[in-house]
Formats: C-alpha cells, sequence, structure tokens
C-alpha cells in the first residue's frame, strides 16, 4: 500500500510557490538515504524568483494530522530542489551545498544497446572514442529530448572535471 503525501502550509500566510516537484512512493533503487535505505521520498522545488523559508511546512500522509512532519527552518533557493526522505527516521540535517558538474544539454559519448555493451565499458579508461556524440537528455522522440535513439536503452558517458579542493572538502556525493 503507498500513501499519498500532501504539502500543506502549517500558517495561513500568502501562498507560496514551492511545489511539489517529484513524488516516489516504491523507491527500489532511484535514491539511497545516509544509511543506504531506498525509503520513499518528496522532492520539493521552488520555481519562484525569491527564496521561500519552509519552516513552518509539513508533509503528511494522513488528512487526519496535516503536521505529521514539520520542516525546522530551512531557506529553498530559487530554482533550487529539496529532496526529503519519507522514511520515518525524522533527521533535519540538509546538504549546506549542491553543485551542477554536468548540465543540461552537454555532450555525452552514447551508445545504444541493441546488442548488448562491450566489457568494462563503465570503466574510465574504456575507449569510446568510436561512440557517437550527443547533447543530453536522451529519448524516444516525445518532444522532450535533445537526442533521439531507437533502441530499448542507451549508455551514456561524460567526462568532468571536480578541483582537489571540492574533493578535500566533500563528505557526501550523490549522482542525481
Amino acid at each position: 500500500m503507498h500513501a499519498l503525501c500532501f504539502l500543506i502550509v502549517a500558517s495561513l500566510g500568502a501562498p507560496s510557490d514551492v511545489v511539489l516537484n517529484e513524488v516516489c512512493t516504491s523507491n527500489v533503487n532511484v535514491l539511497f538515504d545516509e544509511d543506504g535505505d531506498t525509503p520513499d521520498w518528496i522532492e520539493i522545488h521552488n520555481p519562484a524568483a525569491t527564496p521561500v523559508n519552509l519552516g513552518g511546512y509539513a508533509l503528511t500522509d494522513d488528512p487526519e494530522r496535516p503536521d505529521r512532519w514539520t520542516f525546522p527552518p530551512y531557506l529553498l533557493e530559487p530554482g533550487d530542489h529539496l529532496v526529503v526522505f519519507a522514511s520515518g527516521k525524522d533527521r533535519r540535517h540538509h546538504v549546506d551545498h549542491r553543485a551542477a558538474v554536468i548540465g543540461e544539454g552537454d555532450f555525452w559519448s552514447y551508445r545504444e544497446c541493441m546488442d548488448g555493451l562491450p566489457p568494462g565499458w563503465m570503466n574510465p579508461e574504456f575507449d569510446d572514442a568510436d561512440w557517437p556524440i550527443g547533447p543530453s537528455g536522451f529519448g524516444y522522440g516525445d518532444d522532450d529530448d535533445a537526442t533521439y535513439v531507437k533502441g530499448p536503452s542507451v549508455a551514456c558517458r561524460v567526462w568532468f572535471d571536480a578541483t582537489h579542493a571540492i574533493l578535500d572538502s566533500l563528505q557526501e556525493l550523490t549522482l542525481h
């Protein structure tokens, strides 16, 4: 049984532009929490031009308990996303820095998986020089794809740089 999640404002103040961007009620292997578990999750997005303090907002799966889990003070900057795990662990820390090292539309090497993939294709030293190159996102031509593919799946490879200063201070890395 899966619960429907609601985002509500605990106070009756002015409405905001914060939206539920994604809800995953069957997280098998999409996102892992810091314990390696795969609880359901909710992604909140602020598409507005101003920051929104989520303090006082609440998530619930029970209309009789609208404040089942209330956010601590947290400033969601314009354009930012926040993933909240519905784990029951009541952890309120957050990632204090996110950086995109691969952008939408960046060019990737890719190969349509019609007949399998060559061994070692995920290793950094693999030579993908004969693979086609195209901008992300990859898809089947449903008008939201930059690179169209025909096969049932596609393998993609991209290089990105991370400075030693970033790597030295890194405590957690999430590829999403």
